[in-house]
């Protein structure tokens, strides 16, 4: 997925202006800023949000929260003129004029999206082995993996992206290469991890369909003291809050698939020696659909994952009457068993 029009247009035949251009990349900008730095405050002032899960969540707000910032500086803010030595001028084609840094973001976005599905599905399907594998300290230096691959990944992007005679062009060695390039980027940045999400998340349904079926039913012991139904209750609620945040990345999950497929087919197909107009409505329709990606987590977040929600309550010192004591009792053992 890549806007290879690299500049906003000064000159649109199609009725697509470069201030409505720069007005809708100012507003998903601002929005993703203001959402995910939102999400941000609230997942790290929140003790109880403080888990790998979340962690994994925090550094997915904190690359779409960069990107919002980089599409803001690459394609609302004046393009700078480019530097008259000749070496700087490369540079500056292939690193920022290109877009390298803000697409790199956004294959980081999808890398980090991919790992927090992953870490879901050792949770739920390899308990064992999650705790082994995904400790808090470990997470931590986990989070820098999708970075590592998104930015080196994307070194392509710059490296077709070149000086000459003064201008910034997109120059494939051949048509070949292209192709090449474009199968593969799709491949990459798209199918593979659509791919892995939908295996984790048919596993994950198995794995807790099978799970609910294993809760024992026995009847509760009269000579037991205390309340004889609380071990039930605990892992009622266990399996509760672990759907209820697999839901959560689920729709995460989708949404990213309905905002990246337009314009990653539609790239896929100019790659193959398709005809496209990059000044039309159609490919600016692709375009604005995949920058939303990066603002609407936030919204997801807020409207589906309880936790969250706890903690935007607790923010704005929002009360919730009639909250059953039980449950916020229960949120440590449900956290520990890597139910979040």
């Amino acid at each position: 997925m890549q806007n290879t029009s690299g500049d906003v247009p000064d000159e649109v035949d199609t009725g697509v202006s470069e201030v409505v251009l720069r007005t809708i990349y100012g507003f998903l900008g601002t929005v993703g800023i203001i959402g995910n730095g939102l999400v941000l405050v609230v997942m790290i002032g929140t003790r109880e949000l403080r888990t790998v899960t979340n962690l994994f969540i925090v550094n997915q707000s904190v690359i779409d929260m960069v990107t919002s910032v980089l599409l803001l500086a690459s394609y609302v803010a004046p393009r700078p003129s480019l530097p008259s030595q000749e070496w700087a001028a490369v540079f500056v084609c292939s690193v920022w004029n290109s877009g390298y840094v803000f697409w790199g973001t956004l294959i980081t976005s999808t890398f980090n999206l991919v790992m927090v599905t992953v870490e879901r599905y050792f949770a739920v399907v390899h308990p064992i082995s999650y705790r082994r594998m995904f400790s808090y300290s470990r997470a931590s230096a986990m989070v820098c993996i999708p970075w590592l691959l998104g930015f080196g990944y994307e070194t392509y992007w710059a490296a077709v992206n070149r000086y000459s005679d003064g201008q910034c062009i997109i120059q494939y060695d051949s048509f070949f290469v292209q192709a090449f390039l474009g199968v593969i980027s799709c491949t990459i940045q798209f199918i593979i991890p659509l791919a892995i999400m939908a295996f984790v998340y048919i596993s994950i349904a198995k794995a807790l369909r099978q799970r609910v079926e294993d809760i024992p039913t026995c009847p509760p012991d009269p000579n037991r003291s205390g309340n004889p139904d609380q071990p039930t209750q605990q892992t009622n609620y266990r399996i509760k809050a672990r759907k209820n945040v697999i839901k959560t990345l689920l729709v995460v999950s989708i949404t990213y698939a309905i905002c990246l497929t337009p314009n990653t087919l539609i790239y896929l197909y100019f790659n193959l020696g398709g005809e496209l107009n990059f000044d039309g409505h159609l490919f600016y329709f692709t375009v604005y659909l995949a920058f939303m990606n990066m603002c609407v987590n936030p919204f997801i977040y807020t409207f589906k994952y309880h936790k969250f929600q706890r903690g935007l309550r607790k923010l704005f010192g929002v009360k919730r009457c009639g909250v059953n004591k039980f449950k916020d009792n229960s949120v440590t053992a449900a956290t520990v068993s890597g139910g979040m």
